[in-house]
């Protein structure tokens, strides 16, 4: 499994997704019979050997994607309908062909299936045996708003819509829901559940916004047109008061609604521990499950689920008899109490949607995680130890998933393979409060395109490479972790990685808090970095991040490094008491530096040399041991509207062939001049208030020249201008002396 170490690329001198939600939905719809006997006499659905259940599960994701439709993709929706489907054949045992799975179906193909007002018998209705007494149909994807008219009176309707569908045009282009209603009313079945994952009020997550022109205030309005059939109950995502709209959870990849109907299926809605699963046991813990203290999502919008009528004594199901993993959780202990001794076992076992609960104790041996499960540390994380040697701890390529409580540690050195605690090769999954370390590769790996992982709230230290690296096209949101003490950077990211890194401590590493390389990209925002043997961030050779709102300080080297034609946005820091300047931009590289607070640094406060380039604008620069601005060796940046101020040295200082533009800055109260231009430098100086310097407003001297107009420069305790004997062509016009 060869990686990028990122050591090797480290410096060894001196590393719109537009959630759609109001028109979005997930539609279950249940047809349940009553035709097994149970206790207390109530039949139910689901059964182990059941051979009388038919499940349809259809999920239409690809609406934006292949250009027919104006809606935006469900990016979820195939999931829910595959994770459904599997729900019935490994939990509750159908048999493979009493399942069928389809995605993006169109207009017609809805039509074909379920009938129409004109042709009522669709395909489902002709083709079911009639052996089947419970039909099970899924349908995810979106819904919107629209109106019908009945009896000369225009009603408020909502409608499924196809992935050939126009949301602004649903009357003529989507399923109505009274359709669908009515064609599972007429099926030779007993009872019709029909659980909605879906909002219609037309709002999007920005308040009052409509997407819809026209399209109904809530999802209740729309809902309550509906007629409905007496075998038919449905349960729906959201209330039918209120403008609520249907919620996802990016870390599960699932609709909310959904993610936890699965989980109350498996069993978890079992309140009274008796295996009989009614509707109402059901939506009550989805209920729980949705309430905002609980729902995963960002957004904390209240979404409240709807059952009617509410049918407390339909039995749903019977659960499965109890079996390793059968509720969902499987127990790892290695004193062999628990269902299994090794966690790699219950790994293996565990099926998509599962838990594996880790209990105290040494664990020895890595896993590969291909399914969407949870690995979760039960107690104290200290004594939950997770090792391995000449593998990673966890490989990880399944789409979603969590990781949370454990200690792992990486203990074997592999050679070239570069092992580390966690490795992401293309998946995604939550990995919090967990302690981590790596005696061979980084810590934590993200590679590959579709890696796209929640790395948060960890510690990360000591290790022997870098404490993250994101690689060759990597994401992921790295935030609150504290991470320290390893032997390359922080946070390595290259290779057109593109991670959000907000809120972290990265202190006292061997090398660079964090490093930029070869095109990488990312927002870094908000960390605390310090202490680190070299720069507190390192850009360099294409790269181009967003760094901004970070504190840089008391670094062994330069508090922001750009180099060999590095960019990237710099913009609001608080930069100071770092060995070297407080930004150095070298050998190409062009950033722009804006708004930052660069002070108090044992050397200048940014230092511009061999031909690095990059726009200084409107940034405190102040209390720096040298001066505040260094201009040389072939440098040609522009430096506007800075604030310039008591340094121990001069304001701004241009030598060795440095240029550059200088304008508009305010430059005031430094201990030498305020500007000084030596030694072949040639900049041009415009527009700047120069003053209450304790040598010359602005001193050229030693073969240095420029153009020097239109500044202020009264008020300095030396000359306004002085222009040595020694100086080169000096052009100088109308400035204040």
């Amino acid at each position: 499994m060869g990686k990028v170490n990122p050591a090797r690329k480290f410096r060894q001198s001196c590393g719109n997704r537009h959630m759609w939600c109001a028109l979005r939905q997930v539609w279950a719809v249940l047809f349940l019979a009553s035709i097994l006997g149970a206790a207390g006499g109530h039949p139910a659905v689901a059964q182990a050997g059941r051979d009388d259940v038919l499940v349809l599960a259809i999920g239409n994701t690809r609406y934006k994607t292949d250009g027919r439709s104006d809606a935006p993709d469900v990016p979820y929706a195939g999931k829910d309908a595959l994770a459904f489907s599997e729900l019935w054949t490994e939990f509750y045992g159908l048999a493979s062909d009493q399942v069928v799975v389809r995605e993006d179906v169109t207009l017609s193909n809805l039509r074909a299936l379920f009938g129409t007002a004109g042709s009522p018998d669709g395909q489902l209705h002709k083709s079911v045996p009639r052996s089947v007494r419970t039909v099970i149909v899924f349908f995810s994807g979106h819904g919107v708003p629209g109106r019908i008219t009945s009896q000369g009176e225009v009603r408020s309707q909502p409608f499924l819509l196809p992935v050939d569908g126009t949301a602004a045009e649903p009357e003529q282009t989507a399923y109505p829901l009274q359709e669908l209603v009515a064609a599972l009313g007429r099926l030779q079945v007993d009872n019709v559940i029909l659980v909605l994952d879906a909002c219609f009020t037309g709002l999007t997550p920005a308040p009052e916004a409509t997407m819809v022109e026209g399209s109904s205030a809530s999802f209740g309005m729309a809902f309550a047109a509906v007629e409905k059939p007496p075998k038919v109950s449905i349960l729906s995502a959201t209330s039918r008061e209120g403008n609520q709209i249907a919620n996802w959870l990016d870390e599960r990849q699932h609709g909310a609604f959904t993610w936890h109907l699965l989980e109350g299926l498996r069993g978890a809605a079992d309140r009274d521990r008796d295996r009989d699963l009614t509707l109402q046991e059901l939506f009550i813990y989805v209920g729980d499950r949705l309430s905002v203290g609980n729902l995963q999502q960002p957004l904390g919008r209240a979404q409240n689920p709807n059952l009617d009528p509410p049918q407390a004594d339909l039995l749903l199901a019977v659960l499965p008899e109890k079996t390793p993993g059968s509720d969902g959780v499987l127990t790892v202990k290695p004193d062999g109490s628990g269902e299994f001794r090794t966690i790699a076992e219950a790994v293996t076992a565990a099926k998509a949607g599962d838990r594996v609960e880790i209990h105290p104790g040494r664990y020895l041996g890595g896993v590969v995680v291909d399914k969407a499960i949870e690995i979760v540390g039960i107690g104290k994380r200290e004594d939950i130890l997770w090792e391995a040697k000449t593998e990673d701890v966890i490989m990880w390529t399944a789409g979603s998933g969590r990781i949370a409580n454990l200690t792992m540690r990486q203990i074997g050195v592999s050679g070239d393979e570069n092992f580390g605690a966690v490795d992401f090769q293309g998946g995604s999954a939550i990995v919090e409060g967990n302690d981590l370390t790596s005696s061979d590769g980084a810590i934590i790996y993200i590679g590959m395109t579709g890696a796209d992982p929640v790395v948060r709230g960890n510690t990360l230290r000591d290790g022997k490479d870098a404490g993250i690296h994101v690689y060759d096209n990597g994401k992921g949101r790295i935030e609150e972790n504290q991470i320290f003490g390893n032997d390359s950077a922080g946070i390595g990211i290259g290779t057109g990685a593109d991670p959000v890194v907000r809120g972290n401590t990265l202190r006292d590493g061997k090398q660079a808090g964090i490093l930029v390389y070869d095109n990488g990209k990312g927002r870094i925002e908000e960390n605390q970095i310090f202490g680190n043997a070299f720069a507190g961030i390192e850009i360099k050779t294409g790269a181009d991040p967003i760094v901004r709102g970070n504190t840089l300080r008391d670094g062994k080297e330069v508090g922001i490094f750009v180099y060999d034609s590095g960019k990237g946005r710099i913009e609001e820091n608080q930069i100071f008491g770092n060995a070297l300047a407080g930004i150095e931009i070298t050998t190409g590289a062009d950033p722009i530096v804006r708004g930052n607070i660069v002070r108090d640094g044992k050397q200048g406060g940014i230092f511009v040399n061999d031909n690095g380039k990059g726009r200084i604008e409107e940034n405190q620069i102040f209390g720096n041991a040298f001066a505040g601005i260094e201009i040389t060796t072939g440098a040609d940046p522009i430096v506007r509207g800075n604030i310039v101020r008591d340094g121990k040295q001069g304001g701004i200082f241009v030598y060795d062939s440095g240029k550059g533009r200088i304008e508009e800055n305010q430059i005031f109260g430094n201990a030498l001049a305020g500007i000084a231009i030596k030694t072949g430098a040639d900049p041009v100086v415009r527009g700047n208030r120069v003053t209450t310097n304790k040598q010359a407003g602005i001193w050229i001297y030693d073969g240095g020249q420029g153009e020097i107009v239109g500044n202020d420069l009264r008020g300095n305790s030396g000359k306004a201008l002085d222009i040595d004997s020694t100086a080169g062509t000096v052009t100088a016009r109308d400035n204040q002396q």
